[in-house]
């Protein structure tokens, strides 16, 4: 299907340049990106300038632990069940609106149900590292209208075939960020352990090795600037950090997270420690009378 960022584009032409962005708003001579010119041009990078992206898209669900597996295929090419599209209505004051959405959160929560697999019960791993469940499932915001205080349509309302055209691009352009070569979309769920169980794990896999661990609240590590938590590999006392292990925003992400990365985490602390006893100066001999 036409890529629904580009709408077949397939190149951004004229492009304001970052390097802009300063006090005097002028271009960088020395920039890499315009050349000094102001503005670039860009392949699109949902459908890597093709201006086209997959016409079906199949989601693969897994529970790791039983091996159970179920699969979602979108075909883009044929009308969406309309049973997927869905309205909301929001008043205020002096105005009002209509938006209508494709039920996914519905459609995977009950594609989950046949894996036994739930946000209760289980992470869900995208590229091998734990996220909160659902991360990918939201409903997809699919049309808008806004309506006056006596209830008329600032624009016509969408008929069911325009909204059924919406949905499949919008599906089309939220699952190609995943699979910009109609590749299957594999999502993996792990049991979702106690959180005090998870840092008895963390703590027995360290302590053997001679290193110990802390988690503390962070600010501003995370890419949105929110606060999340922090897990370090950290010596005994807890005077030396080795390794950051992970940084979510909950803490039994975190620690999950730090259950995968320490193995190779000790390993580098390992190697760390002792190229450090290497390249120490020798003792020096007593001096003898």
């Amino acid at each position: 299907m036409i890529c629904n960022n580009c709408k077949g584009r397939k190149i951004f032409k004229n492009l304001s340049c970052w390097c802009k962005e300063n006090t005097d708003k002028k271009a960088r001579p020395d920039c890499t990106r315009c050349g000094g010119t102001g503005t670039y041009d860009s392949q699109c990078s949902l459908c890597n300038g093709s201006g086209e992206t997959p016409d079906i898209h199949t989601i693969v669900l897994i529970n790791a632990d039983s091996g159970a597996e179920t699969r979602i295929i979108f075909d883009l090419t044929k009308p969406l069940d309309e049973t997927l599209i869905i309205s909301r209505k929001n008043k205020y004051p002096d105005w009002s609106e209509t938006i209508w959405y494709v039920d996914l959160a519905r459609l995977f929560t009950d594609a989950c149900g046949t894996i036994a697999v739930s946000e209760e019960t289980h992470f869900m791993l995208h590229n091998n590292a734990a996220i909160e469940f659902g991360w990918s499932f939201g409903n997809q915001h699919i049309a808008r209208t806004i309506f006056s205080r006596k209830g008329v349509p600032k624009k016509p309302l969408p008929t069911s075939s325009e909204l059924n055209e919406l949905a499949l691009r919008t599906l089309g352009s939220h699952f190609s960020w995943y699979s910009k070569d109609g590749s299957p979309i594999v999502w993996k769920f792990v049991k979702r352990e106690p959180t005090c169980a998870l840092l008895d794990s963390l703590y027995a896999l360290v302590s053997p090795r001679g290193y110990s661990y802390e988690f503390r609240v962070t600010e501003g590590n995370i890419a949105t600037g929110e606060s999340g938590w922090g897990v370090w590999l950290t010596d005994t006392d807890g005077e030396q950090r080795y390794a950051e292990l992970s940084i979510d925003y909950t803490l039994p992400v975190a620690v999950q997270n730090a259950l995968l990365a320490v193995p190779k985490a000790l390993d580098r602390a390992d190697a760390r420690i002792q190229a450090n006893v290497t390249n120490s100066d020798p003792p020096k001999p007593n001096n003898e009378n």
